[in-house]
């Protein structure tokens, strides 16, 4: 595989702590922090015990309730590239961090870091010879199977040092994978049939190239790349620790995605 070819297309931050009943007394303080801070977040609903906020412009959104916060970044129809995550690395300690100070959470139950990739392919051949290739796992189907028998998913439990798990899953993606119940088809379209008058032309020229790049991001045919880091029971946890558990768990991804995802040997 070639691995650089993995795109980004959802990660999510969650930290769970005992319940805190100062979330009933301080939502609303918690809310004017972040949204004074970040104006470009929106406040979607807010109760005296739970907040949801979105920066729908770039598929973000948040969660801080009374035992969990989260932040996620999900590809949409109209935010589909995620840019190395630039806009949910720069967004969510913001969130994570104003919400474990102001309920003073120390200690968290669970945190989880999960990130999802799509490896685009051609053809749901290319998808079945991709997946059966992985280099962890070989699979080969009775004679009796049934002609559409596929692949599905494969799913290893990792654990990566003392305080670090790894679920990391690989789906097969050789079905129809769209946004907001649209495919994307630009396959038959070909430039000399583009309309002759300039300006035209330049729309339709422009409006293929930014289908063909968004097909790369939404493929119709592929792998789906899944890694799900956690660690449980953090005494004495502070709001800094979010941010280095990412790092570390990165630095982790960079070693580990070539072993799992490298050639066969």
């Amino acid at each position: 595989m070639n691995l650089n070819a993995l795109k980004w297309r959802q990660a999510v931050i969650e930290v769970r702590y005992p319940t805190t009943y100062r979330a009933f007394d301080h939502a609303g303080e918690l809310a004017d922090q972040i949204i004074q801070a970040m104006p470009n977040w929106e406040m979607k609903q807010a109760t005296p015990n739970a907040l949801e906020l979105v920066r729908p412009m770039y598929g973000l959104s948040a969660f801080v309730g009374v035992d969990t916060v989260r932040v996620a970044q999900v590809q949409t129809d109209e935010y589909y590239d995620l840019e190395e995550l630039k806009h949910f690395t720069a967004d969510y300690l913001g969130i994570v961090g104003a919400a474990l100070s102001i309920y003073r959470v120390n200690e968290f139950t669970r945190i989880g870091y999960r990130t999802m990739h799509n490896y685009a392919l051609g053809t749901q051949d290319e998808a079945t010879r991709a997946w059966a290739e992985l280099p962890f796992f070989k699979v080969t189907l009775p004679k009796e199977a049934p002609e559409e028998s596929k692949p599905g998913a494969v799913v290893l439990n990792l654990r990566v040092g003392d305080d670090l798990g790894l679920r990391f899953e690989v789906s097969n993606l050789a079905v129809e994978v769209g946004l907001g119940g649209r495919q994307i088809d630009w396959t038959h379209r070909k430039i000399y049939r583009l309309p002759s008058e300039q300006q035209q032309r330049k729309a339709e020229f422009d409006a293929m190239k930014m289908a063909e790049r968004k097909f790369k991001f939404l493929p119709k045919f592929g792998l789906e790349v899944d890694l799900d880091w956690f660690r449980e029971d953090w005494a004495k946890a502070k709001p800094e620790d979010v941010g280095k558990f990412i790092t570390e768990c990165d630095a982790q991804r960079a070693k580990l995605i070539p072993l799992l995802l490298g050639v066969r040997k």
